[in-house]
């Protein structure tokens, strides 16, 4: 028997680039329903739509990334562009797998944002060109009290959570870039993808940190309300 997770996608035979008509300045873009990939942040995803399994195929046999865009509605089973938000992130694709049970297992690693401009007809997937939007830094002094503040509640944060493995903590404490360690916690908090959307698609790293040390400090409370009760129980 195979090992699913041994299997590779082999190049497409014939003198057809496998991204034949796609611009260099585009990517093959899939929709996700409940879940914001940051950059920096390595994750597995399971993929059900025809299209999206087309566009990983092809971007994958092209040895090329593919664009993750959140849905605005989970619910709609084919969207288009107008119904996926406009700020995603470029992935390289590590491993796409066909599981005994059918289903197709992604695993990809987030590299860079991306803002969708204009999505391309002719193709059986979403296509779109896109543009790398710049961070803006702000104030280095700013920058890194935030960050120094952002990395001891992270810690905390951790200590709070069981079965937590220590290479995680040693991670966090190894960052020396504000901007990659708020986008490691992003990725890794418990919030709603909403939530998580606005993050990726906050481009001023200043007010990005902001909004995700809020948004730690609640998470904090809870499980620390939580590790009381349990305690008390």
């Amino acid at each position: 028997m195979t090992d699913p997770s041994t299997q590779q996608l082999s190049p497409m035979s014939g003198s057809e680039p496998a991204t034949a008509g796609i611009p260099d300045d585009a990517l093959c873009i899939v929709p996700l329903r409940n879940m914001v990939l940051f950059p920096g942040v390595m994750q597995s995803v399971t993929i059900g739509r025809a299209d999206s399994v087309a566009a990983i195929e092809v971007a994958v046999r092209a040895g090329r990334r593919i664009g993750l865009l959140l849905q605005k509605d989970p619910a709609q089973e084919h969207p288009s562009g107008t119904d996926l938000y406009d700020v995603g992130t470029a992935a390289s694709v590590l491993r796409f797998v066909t599981m005994p049970d059918g289903g197709r297992h992604l695993v990809c690693s987030g590299e860079s944002r991306f803002r969708a401009t204009e999505f391309l007809a002719g193709f059986p997937y979403l296509v779109a060109r896109i543009a790398i939007p710049p961070t803006v830094a702000g104030n280095e002094l700013e920058i890194e009290a935030r960050f120094r503040y952002l990395k001891s509640r992270a810690l905390e944060g951790l200590a709070l959570l069981p079965q937590v493995r220590p290479e995680v903590a040693a991670t966090i404490e190894d960052m020396t870039s504000a901007e990659s360690l708020g986008d490691l916690v992003a990725g890794f908090l418990d919030c709603e993808p909403a939530e998580k959307q606005a993050l990726l698609a906050t481009l001023d790293l200043t007010e990005r940190l902001d909004k995700l040390i809020v948004l730690l400090g609640r998470r904090i409370e809870v499980l620390k309300i939580t590790r009381d009760i349990e305690r008390q129980t």
